[in-house]
């Protein structure tokens, strides 16, 4: 329930404050005295769109703050999973500015305007005097049904049934397909994969090879200059290993000495080890360079196979083609194993399929059996309205449709999210009348009390703790009046209500009567509220039957009364 709501700056509202009760509240006052300005404002705490003209003139911004008192454990806990602390009270602050900024605070931390929007729908349900066409929309009426048959649960697991058996049908789809595919291009993966491994590729051959064709073509540089080296080092009279020979005796003979000539005598011998080691290598470098023409020819070619591989399969390395072949393999495998996993997937879609279907004919089941008892207890609720000539009717048919995934008796439904019931309230409001869709039955007063029926059967199920009603008796007078304030007051035994009303019959009822006058200090125009009793409410009442002397008086003390 509201418990407080502050506003500032908004419209002709300077600053108000109004504290609530539990129970049945009105709000009356002459036209154009800020009424719908009080409910306006309420809707923007809840999340409705704003627009920075209704800032009271020569402010910056305007602020609307509520604090709600949370007393059902659902809503608790869908506040609990949006990150609200203290679920159980929740204070809503709103701040427009006049370039169109927009601050939302709920206890203490920022959100956003979307997540306003969706926590608000948990916190007051709101209906306007034109808020009852959306009555005239059947896509409303199977959440309404739900809403009075508490399957509102049931709805959303099958939504989840749904989009699980969508998403399996997708996969089947998407496996068909590539099945298709694969089949197709099984020869080719089964060809790359031969070539490849067969031509028994090393990552690093490419380099080797090329480095070894360099060395092809330029032999007899290489060649000669090996030979060079290897006659300095061994095969000349004066070479240099016979020379470190020599000066490695030299050394020994006086390394005794001086720890100087010991170390230089090392270095030598060092040299002297290396230096065969050099020569080691140039007689194996040397004997390598015989190669002939046809070991030129062999590296050619290589390199050229792996050249057009690289080409054929669009990869840049060896590595690239060697995990491609791997690729290969195992597309082949799959397309060999393809008809069992198809199988398999196609088994888990007929079982999700036969689920889904027999879960909406539970859930079609519980609503035809929920209908019956809706349209009895609407009918009824019209009688005491005045519409006792009414007859109220809950239709739920199925719809063909030949692309729809689900069968049914043997027949193609259409199934959502929601279910496969077409859910349209119809409505004959003369004896011997055919029953008709509300949008070609029923004048606005009508309308209006088919709502207030709708939302006295819905009172014992709604979460929602609190219900505007802005005008909605518009259209109706008389004794009619009098039974809609008797149900107003009967559903505000169960929830907080909030009533805008123009009807003296609707004001009496109301626990608390709440006045809204526009009020001037001389120099600007602001609305206040004053909650009323006694005789100040007694004058109210009297100006609404449309008198302020003695007769009109009394009528309003005997209505207080009854």
């Amino acid at each position: 329930m509201l418990e407080r709501i502050s506003i500032s700056n908004y419209a002709i509202i300077d600053n108000l404050t109004l504290d609530f009760n539990q129970g049945f509240s009105v709000f009356t006052g002459e036209t154009g005295a800020g009424k719908s300005v009080l409910i306006g404002a309420l809707g923007l705490l809840l999340g409705a769109r704003s627009d920075a003209t209704m800032i009271r003139s020569d402010a910056e911004s305007m602020t609307i703050e509520g604090s709600f008192l949370i007393q059902d454990a659902e809503i608790q806990q869908f506040l609990s999973e949006y990150n609200i602390d203290e679920p159980s009270n929740v204070i809503i602050r709103r701040e427009i500015f006049q370039q169109g900024k927009n601050r939302v605070f709920i206890n203490g931390n920022q959100e956003t305007l979307s997540r306003l929007e969706e926590i608000g729908d948990r916190l007051a349900d709101m209906h306007g005097q034109h808020d009852h066409q959306l009555l005239l929309n059947k896509k409303v009426h199977g959440d309404v049904l739900d809403s009075f048959a508490g399957l509102l649960k049931e709805q959303v697991k099958f939504a989840k049934l749904y989009k699980d058996t969508v998403s399996k049908l997708e996969e089947k789809k998407l496996l068909e397909k590539n099945a298709e595919s694969l089949k197709k291009e099984k020869d080719f993966y089964l060809n790359a994969h031969k070539e490849i491994t067969e031509s028994h590729l090393k990552d690093s051959e490419e380099e080797d090879l090329k480095s070894e064709l360099v060395q092809m073509q330029n032999k007899e540089k290489i060649a000669e200059a090996l030979h060079n080296a290897h006659q300095g080092m061994y095969a000349s009279e004066l070479n240099a290993t016979l020379i470190l020979e020599d000066a490695k005796k030299s050394l020994q003979s006086i390394s005794s000495f001086s720890k100087k000539y010991e170390e230089l005598s090392e270095l030598i011998e060092d040299a002297l080890i290396k230096s065969k080691e050099s020569g080691h290598l140039l007689s194996s470098y040397l004997e390598e360079m015989d190669f002939n023409t046809d070991t030129m020819d062999k590296t050619l070619d290589r390199i050229a196979l792996i050249k057009e591989l690289k080409r054929k399969y669009q990869k840049s390395t060896i590595a690239e083609l060697n995990h491609f072949a791997e690729e290969c393999q195992h597309l082949t495998d799959k397309a060999d194993n393809l008809d069992a996993e198809m199988e398999k997937l196609f088994k888990e879609y007929e079982e999700i399929l036969d689920l889904l279907g027999t879960e909406a004919l539970r859930l079609s089941q519980l609503r035809q059996e929920s209908a019956v008892s809706m349209s009895s207890k609407i009918e009824k609720e019209l009688s005491f309205l005045g519409m006792d000539s009414s007859k109220f009717e809950v239709k739920i048919t199925y719809v063909k449709n030949e692309d729809s995934f689900l069968t049914l008796n043997n027949n193609k439904i259409a199934v959502t999210e929601k279910g496969i019931d077409k859910v349209e309230f119809m409505m004959a409001t003369n004896v011997g009348e055919e029953v008709k869709p509300l949008v070609k039955i029923a004048s606005g007063g009508e309308i209006s009390r088919v709502m207030l029926s709708l939302k006295s059967a819905l009172a014992q199920s709604d979460p929602v703790g609190t219900g505007v009603f802005d005008e909605i008796d518009a259209g109706i007078g008389g004794m009619i009046a009098h039974n809609v304030a008797l149900k107003m007051q009967e559903i505000a035994t169960l929830r907080q209500i909030f009533c805008i009303t123009h009807l003296a019959q609707i004001a009496s009822k109301a626990e608390f009567h709440y006045q809204v006058r526009k009020e001037t200090d001389g120099q600007r125009t602001y609305t206040n509220v004053i909650l009323l009793s006694g005789e100040e409410r007694i004058k109210e009442i009297a100006r609404m039957l449309g008198g302020e002397g003695e007769i009109s008086e009394n009528l309003a003390r005997e209505m207080l009364s009854s």
